[in-house]
Order: C-alpha cells, then structure tokens, then sequence
C-alpha cells in the first residue's frame, strides 16, 4: 500500500486518516473475512465500507456474495443489481444476481443474468449450472438444459454433480432412512404421514409463499400449521417430495442427507420451533427405544 495517500494533517489535536487509506483498510478487511467465509464479518465490514462509498464496486460485489451465502436473496439481489448497473460488471457478479434471482422464483430474469455471466466468462459453472435449471422448466429445451447442466458438472463436479436417476423401488428405502436421521420426535412427527413423489413443485405456489419459496426445496408439507391447539396433533395432510431437485445432490447417500435436512426443516416450520427448543413442546413422544 505504498502508492496510497498518507493522512499528513492533525487537526484539533487528532489524526485524521485519508479517506483512499481507510476505503483500503476496510476493503482488505472485506477480503479477509470473506476468505475465512466469515459472512456475518463480510457484511458488517462492508456496510461500513458501502457507508462512505456507496458505489464501491469490491465492496458491492463481496456484500452481495456473503448475503447469498446467508440465504438473503432479495437484499443480494437488490446490492448485486447495483453492482450490474455501475458497469456491467464480471461473470461472478452476474452469476451471483442469477442466483438470486432464481432463489426468488424469478426465473426469466435468473436466465438473462446466467446467460450474460457465460458470455463474459464461459467457464462460470455456477451460470451454466442455473441457466440448465431454468431451461429444463421451459418446454422443448429439455436437451438444452441438459447440455447447460453438463457443462456445470464438467467445471465443477463436486458442487453441480448431474442429477442421478432414482427408481421408483428406490423411494421407499430412501425415505425410511431419511427419517430414520431425524431427531425422535421428529421421527414421530412424520410416523403415518402419506408422500407423494412429485418431478418439480409448481412455481406459482411457491412465489405465494412470504419470503418465496426456492424452486430447489425438496420437500413441503400439505397444509398449514394450526392456529391453535397442538401442532403436534394437527399435523400435515401429506408430505410432497420434488425427486428431481433431490436427485440433484449426486448420490443415493448425498439424497437421504438432504431428505433428511429438508424433512427437518418443514417440521421445524410446522411446528414454529427451532432444533434446541424441540423438547420443550408438549406433544407425541418420540419412537420408543
């Protein structure tokens, strides 16, 4: 940081660091954070940054990463929108926007950011990765959204692995151990409950829901969590799981680990609790051991 400008003046008896020095200083702590995957340090040390520089184009493009990473789409998608219009920006930007964009069940707009992102950089897995699942829901691209998909899985395998085909005799033995990962009374939440197996849940019901649901969700329980009364007792209709989002996590094994995590979640949701205060609800007791 040589070439930057040094404070030189001290004024009613305090120093006064150089406006460039401190953008510096906090961009590099940005950075920092940011290689730590420190997202909450991300966001913080950015908002100060974006304080002073509001059209901080780093600044703007690493706040919109860490919010993705926390799952704030529509705050992501607001801060890398900015970035875009400063001046077009890069591939990673644009493929960040697509992200939340289809995260937001907006799925035209996620197209034109991923497409965008490809051409600047074709090597954005990410973008080809996303272009792929917004194209398979347009009809008579299936081949296309195939070659997208492939290409994503070609650049980076271990993130976008191609969906893997799950037979039908499959879905009972991978449901069962699913469940069977499940904390007991969440076990006994789901004991009895019927499933349907569905390829992709419908995009109008999930832009009802408040935040939208995302198109990837796995599974979602049928019907609404009681008003009063025991959760417990009034429990879902049914219990929807989308086998191509879940056949997108590589393996049978990887599979049951997302069923699993998705199960939990929809439970957690019905009943209006987090994981560490489960036992203190009234309600069915787990399985007996």
């Amino acid at each position: 940081m040589d070439d930057l400008p040094m404070d030189d003046s001290l004024a009613e008896g305090a120093w006064h660091i150089h406006p460039e020095m401190r953008a510096a200083l906090r961009i590099g702590r940005v950075r920092h954070a940011a290689d730590q995957c420190a997202w909450s340090d991300v966001i913080l040390e950015a908002e100060e940054l974006l304080d002073e520089d509001p059209d901080h184009q780093e600044g703007l493009s690493l706040l919109g990463e860490a919010l993705l990473e926390i799952g704030d789409f529509e705050l992501a998608r607001q801060v890398l929108e900015h970035r875009v219009a400063l001046d077009g920006t890069d591939a990673n930007t644009l493929s960040g926007l697509a992200l939340a964009a289809f995260q937001q069940v907006d799925l035209a707009a996620a197209g034109v950011a991923a497409r965008e992102a490809i051409r600047l950089d074709s090597g954005d897995a990410r973008a080809h990765y996303l272009l792929g699942m917004v194209l398979e829901r347009e009809p008579g691209r299936q081949a296309e959204a195939l070659t997208a998909l492939s290409a994503a899985a070609a650049l980076d395998p271990a993130r976008y692995p191609l969906p893997i085909a799950i037979l039908p005799e499959e879905w009972d033995a991978v449901i069962s151990a699913a469940v069977g990962r499940l904390p007991d009374r969440l076990r006994a939440f789901y004991d009895g409950l019927s499933v349907r197996i569905e390829e992709l849940p419908d995009l109008e019901e999930l832009r009802e829901a408040v935040p939208p649901l995302p198109p990837t969700v796995g599974a979602l329980c049928m019907g609404h969590p009681p008003d009063e009364g025991d959760p417990f007792e009034q429990r879902p209709t049914l219990v929807r799981l989308f086998a191509r989002n879940l056949a997108r996590a590589g393996s049978l094994e990887a599979v049951v680990d997302e069923l699993a995590h998705g199960l939990q979640e929809e439970a957690l949701d019905w009943l209006g609790v987090e994981l560490d205060a489960l036992d203190a609800l009234e309600g069915i007791e787990g399985p007996e051991t």
